[in-house]
């Protein structure tokens, strides 16, 4: 259906949920909240890859560029 647009879109305004509900720090592997973080993390990491994605297959390859530069920090915070 190639509705790109609106996938961003989507994305954009409810990213603010994932990340007011997640909190993606290095966490110590044996601590019990870490399971949770990782999947909030998850959550974030989804949209991200949505909106690059989008932008690729609209032909915006300059935007999708610069979306996965900005948003590369998560995946330096631990977050996988």
């Amino acid at each position: 259906m190639q509705r790109y647009e609106e996938v961003i879109r989507f994305c954009e305004e409810t990213l603010y949920v994932a990340e007011r509900n997640s909190v993606c720090l290095c966490l110590d592997k044996h601590s019990e909240s870490n399971n949770l973080d990782n999947n909030t993390c998850s959550v974030k990491l989804w949209r991200y890859h949505l909106i690059a994605k989008s932008y690729f297959f609209l032909g915006k390859l300059e935007e999708a560029n610069q979306f996965l530069k900005k948003n590369d920090q998560i995946k330096v915070m631990g977050c996988r």
